[in-house]
């Protein structure tokens, strides 16, 4: 593996938080443009951006919480009603991830779980 694929995959983390301020168009296109670079199943390129500006973005917002608290879909697989151990420790120690999708101490990308 090469090291600048290595080192994308190590810095690689999920965001499950957003900051409130928009992103300039010029910082879109330069991300959208390194977007069409990435690789897609029988190159069929499947997503679909739609790009919102506020007060658009906060009636955007609002209306898709009030579809999903409506009728919120389930599960094809059920949550586990039980984590074993190692997991139900490791869960608790992450906890739910902060404004800046970071999920803790105990959740570094130099620990992981076994």
């Amino acid at each position: 593996m090469s090291a600048d694929l290595g080192d994308a995959l190590e810095r690689r983390r999920s965001a499950r938080a957003f900051l409130p301020e928009p992103i300039e168009r010029p910082e879109l296109l330069r991300l959208f443009a390194m977007a069409q670079r990435a690789p897609s199943w029988c190159n069929i390129q499947p997503w679909r951006v739609w790009v919102t500006s506020p007060p658009a973005t906060a009636a955007l917002s609002a209306d898709l919480l009030a579809a999903a608290r409506a009728s919120l879909p389930a599960p094809e697989v059920p949550f586990p009603g039980h984590y074993p151990e190692p997991y139900l420790t490791h869960r608790r120690a992450c906890g739910p991830a902060g404004p800046t999708g970071d999920s803790g101490p105990a959740c570094g990308r130099d620990r992981r779980s076994p």
